[in-house]
């Protein structure tokens, strides 16, 4: 109470305000309310929507038909029917009843009677007593001898000259394959050597003095000589067994010659052995000896080693 006493009297200092502020506000409601208000663009869209669904589609009416000109009728042509034509049914034949057939009698013919013939009387014949056989002894058969054949010497011969042919082809072959190999050899060693006439010499001299001494007794006589059967031998420097095969041997003999290679799995002489086959049967071996320090001795076989050396 005590705080509202101050604004109470405050009150009552403006009373004699409040009748003209009551008159101010009521003229102002009511221009306020007198002011044109604006049309939104909504309505009239929703306006225009309205009026285009209103709008509907009513049915024309047809022009009522003129009448015609009257045209005289004419009487219904009266259509004459022919008058069907009866069909005249076939006259029923009377079939006359079956008669059984008639039964044929049956003709038997008598059975011949047969004729007794009398029966010739025997006359007793001497019969001479015949002497039994003595056995005879029976006969052993004796075996044939059978012939030993003898040995053709036309195929012997040619069997010989197609050996000898062979080897002379399997020999011309192996020559081919040292020729070709030559200069590959000698122009990979251009490469790493100065000295041209010292590879040469090199590669066609038989390095005894580098072959081990578990390789000479298979590939070396007493002599120092190579073994009978041989077609030929080259001397590869600066390489392996494998590196000779694959870098020389195999481009030359299989791409160039025609040869298929097939490595054995025995090896010979604790060496790789190599056996080269073309299509015309023409064969011969190759073994790739590791010789002390770096290089490959290559040497030619006519057969293979396995079988014609062991059998010397």
């Amino acid at each position: 109470m005590t705080l509202l006493k101050p604004i109470y009297n405050l009150l009552l200092k403006f009373r004699f305000l409040f009748r003209p502020m009551f008159f101010l506000s009521l003229i102002f409601h009511i221009g306020f309310l007198r002011l044109p208000l604006p049309s939104s663009p909504e309505l009239k869209e929703n306006k225009t929507e309205e009026i285009e669904e209103k709008v509907e589609i009513t049915r024309l009416i047809p022009p009522s038909p003129q009448p015609s000109p009257a045209t005289p009728k004419t009487s219904p042509k009266v259509k004459s029917t022919p008058t069907p034509t009866p069909i005249q049914s076939p006259p029923k034949v009377r079939q006359p009843p079956r008669q059984p057939p008639r039964q044929i009698p049956r003709i038997t013919t008598p059975s011949p009677i047969p004729q007794s013939t009398p029966t010739p009387k025997k006359t007793p014949l001497e019969i001479n007593p015949e002497p039994t056989p003595s056995p005879t002894p029976k006969q052993t058969s004796t075996p044939t001898p059978t012939p030993t054949p003898t040995p053709n010497q036309e195929l012997i011969e040619n069997d010989v000259n197609n050996t000898d042919n062979q080897n002379e082809i399997a020999s011309e072959a192996g020559s081919s394959l040292l020729e070709e190999l030559r200069p590959r050899i000698l122009k990979r060693l251009e490469e790493s050597s100065n000295d041209l006439d010292a590879m040469e010499e090199y590669i066609d001299t038989l390095p005894i003095q580098f072959i081990r001494e578990e390789h000479t007794s298979y590939f070396l006589t007493e002599e120092q000589q190579l073994k009978s059967g041989t077609l030929g031998f080259l001397t590869i420097p600066q390489t392996s067994p494998y590196g000779a095969y694959f870098d020389y041997i195999e481009p030359v003999v299989k791409n160039e010659l025609g040869f298929e290679i097939n490595q054995l799995e025995e090896q010979y002489g604790d060496s790789l052995l190599y056996e080269a086959k073309n299509s015309s049967d023409i064969t011969f071996y190759m073994s790739i000896v590791k010789l002390k320090g770096s290089g490959a001795l290559l040497v030619l076989w006519i057969d293979n080693p396995q079988i014609s050396q062991t059998s010397e």
